[in-house]
């Protein structure tokens, strides 16, 4: 049954027209129900308006250049799919809208504690602040090489790590900065603990850092990854640290 549920999918790449397209959209609908996996499958170039695809399995699927015009995808797991020149118009994905900020690679995004903007941080070299209501950018902070992360502290300030090394406390509202020099090399995780009194930062000189929020001094230093910390989180009655 797969096989042939299939075969009528892949049909459409040669055949376009409204009964073969709404018989493959059908198809893959009744595929995606009954609980098989459309992972790592060549689905180019298909044709499938109006399918069902929720919550379907399709990583790593080639999808490039098809019409996928009104699928609903919420919950769709795709990591690693060709969506390349794919026509995405009217589908039903989940979300509520797309904000447009860094030019190139968003590495990490946070909400502020009011839920009024998001701070995102990326390898344009800048963090930026969008406010929720319009998508509208407010702030940008800029560095001089590419924010792999970013929090924001309770009462409201920005929390970066630079890839040279540097850590930034920025409180955009009154236009205030401050740098936290220590790490040797880039900073890859940055986090603030539940008090609201210190950073916890990770990088890839292997060290994770803990300071006083403050004040900026750094007040201890933990030892013994044997390669870059890339995450660390503390528990939120600050008892337990933990970190890959």
């Amino acid at each position: 049954m797969f096989d042939q549920l299939l075969e009528m999918v892949l049909k459409t790449r040669k055949q376009k027209d409204r009964k073969t397209c709404q018989q493959a959209a059908t198809a893959i609908s009744l595929l995606n129900a009954s609980g098989a996996s459309l992972s790592s499958l060549q689905l180019n170039n298909i044709k499938i308006a109006d399918a069902n695809l929720q919550g379907a399995l399709m990583w790593g699927t080639n999808l490039r250049d098809s019409d996928l015009r009104g699928v609903k995808l919420n919950g769709i797991m795709w990591d690693g799919a060709d969506v390349t020149n794919v026509n995405l118009m009217n589908c039903q994905t989940g979300m509520l809208a797309t904000l447009r900020g860094n030019s190139d690679r968003v590495l990490a995004v946070a909400f502020s504690p009011d839920g009024e903007v998001v701070a995102s941080s990326g390898a344009d070299h800048t963090v930026r602040v969008l406010n929720l209501e319009d998508g509208e950018e407010c702030e940008r902070l800029e560095e001089p090489e590419m924010v792999p992360c970013v929090c924001f502290t309770p009462d409201g300030r920005i929390v970066s790590g630079c890839r040279n090394g540097a850590i930034k406390i920025w409180d955009f509202v009154n236009d205030t900065k401050k740098e936290l020099e220590g790490h040797k090399d880039g900073v890859f995780t940055v986090s603030v603990t539940s008090d609201g009194n210190t950073i916890v930062s990770g990088g890839d000189d292997r060290l994770i850092k803990y300071w006083d929020l403050n004040t900026g001094k750094c007040t201890k230093v933990i030892k013994g990854h044997h390669k870059a910390v890339l995450a660390a989180a503390v528990s939120p009655n600050m008892r337990y640290l933990a970190s890959p």
